[in-house]
């Protein structure tokens, strides 16, 4: 199913709360089981028929280039907005405005794993009339936005209404009209909220769309995600396995090799003899010298690491 829309992902942010993690990687290219995030955001967008993609940079742009590429891998087309200096969220979007053609758009956080159904909050988008939707759930915290029995959105941040408890988190995902462009001034440094809550001063249509149940993740500190790699893994596999092993294909693993808990193994890693590993995330090049005893890791690129390691990131 082919869709007109175009999808506008963020891919600029520093992850200052995901260091270590970061320091080599810019943060959408993090692997959550061996995926590297931004991977998982552009095919959940791909399966419902979008195309063409935006992303901006900032933080070790070549590296998000070469990770993620012109789109070729997934038959679509991506094109990147480079920030010298970092605009923000509603900066970095005005920035990019000439490379989004089509007059609704998905805006999508690049740290954020889910499965929204992108068919349907487009046409409650429509059915709505609205300048912006976006998606949100009560079942998750901080709670920032208020809404009317319309669902439109009269508050976020309880800037119009200090005595009103907001009731709903919004998810990072939104998708929008190219009239919004209207409401951002060029070159400057300026989040998207401040952009929402002069729209709604205004009287424009902003509508929230909830969701209650489904998948979602937001990767933004370390132990977010961890999170989001045991839960995946255990969507994927019974509850009932004590191991839940990911092994890319161009790995090796000894056969005298104990496993517990989740583990990951990224591609070309080496794994010799007589090595435990619970509940160990290795990324890609890693070589664990025999007898070593890792438990509760995170290995990072191209490390070569002997010993007994617990609760570190190496």
């Amino acid at each position: 199913m082919k869709n007109d829309l175009q999808a506008f992902i963020f891919g600029a942010g520093f992850g200052i709360r995901l260091l270590p993690l970061t320091e080599e990687r810019p943060k959408v290219t993090v692997p959550v089981l061996n995926k590297p995030v931004i991977f998982r955001i552009i095919e959940n967008l791909c399966s419902f028929g979008i195309d063409h993609f935006v992303i901006n940079s900032h933080y070790k742009p070549q590296i998000l280039h070469d990770i993620v590429g012109d789109g070729k891998k997934w038959g679509v087309d991506i094109q990147y907005s480079h920030e010298d200096a970092i605009l923000e969220t509603g900066g970095g979007l005005k920035k990019a405005q000439n490379l989004i053609n089509s007059q609704t758009f998905i805006l999508h956080n690049g740290d954020i794993i889910c499965d929204v159904d992108f068919q349907k909050l487009l046409e409650f988008h429509k059915s709505k009339g609205a300048v912006a939707t976006l998606v949100v759930s009560k079942y998750h915290n901080p709670k920032q936005v208020t809404i009317d029995s319309t669902g439109k959105i009269i508050d976020i941040r309880n800037t119009f209404y200090k005595d009103i408890i907001p009731g709903y988190t919004f998810l990072g995902i939104h998708i929008l009209e190219k009239k919004i462009f209207d409401m951002i001034e060029p070159d400057k440094k300026i989040s998207i909220i401040p952009i929402y809550l002069k729209m709604i001063s205004e009287g424009m249509p902003v509508y929230v769309w909830e969701i209650e149940n489904g998948l979602w993740y937001d990767i933004g500190s370390i132990e977010q995600y961890k999170k989001a790699n045991l839960d995946l893994a255990e969507k994927y596999f019974s509850n009932s396995r004590e191991t839940r092993l990911y092994k890319s294909s161009n790995s090796y693993i000894d056969s005298n090799v104990s496993l517990n808990g989740l583990v990951c193994i990224g591609e070309n890693s080496v794994i010799e003899k007589k090595v435990f590993l619970k509940n160990a995330i290795l990324w890609n090049n890693v070589h664990i010298k025999e007898g070593s005893v890792l438990e509760d890791v995170i290995i990072r690129d191209s490390k070569f690491v002997s010993g007994n390691h617990k609760g570190e990131i190496i």
